[in-house]
């Protein structure tokens, strides 16, 4: 009896700190998913700002100051290029955010730690 007692013991500390890890997993991926959300809404902010700003060049390259326009143009393009290049890092840093909810996901739903048990056949593959 006293060693089936003391497996129920381990037993139960172990389901104690999957809890707690399952926990942790899903506090984490609460964050994960909430820091996906803004830089969702940044870009699209980005993205409208983007257009907004087309449609002003788009009415200004009829001006007749020829100066004003080139450097108007110039303005322009540098911001585009300002704008497109923090969207991609805003992209990346989206594609950063959701491959760890995924990866947090998946740890959430293996059902325990992850363990490897080694065979004859993965022992020869190792040399």
């Amino acid at each position: 009896m006293d060693e089936r007692e003391a497996q129920l013991i381990q037993l139960r500390a172990e389901k104690e700190s999957l809890v707690r890890k399952y926990n942790e997993l899903e506090a984490k991926q609460n964050q994960v998913l909430e820091e996906l959300e803004n830089k969702t809404k940044e870009n699209q902010i980005l993205h409208a700002t983007k257009e907004q700003d087309d449609r002003a060049l788009a009415e200004l390259v009829g001006h007749n100051n020829q100066r004003q326009k080139v450097s108007y143009i110039e303005k322009m393009r540098l911001e585009n290029y300002n704008l497109k290049r923090r969207i991609m890092e805003l992209e990346k840093e989206v594609l950063n955010y959701q491959n760890v909810f995924d990866k947090a996901r998946k740890d959430s739903k293996s059902g325990g730690p992850a363990t490897r048990s080694r065979t004859r056949g993965s022992r020869e593959n190792d040399y």
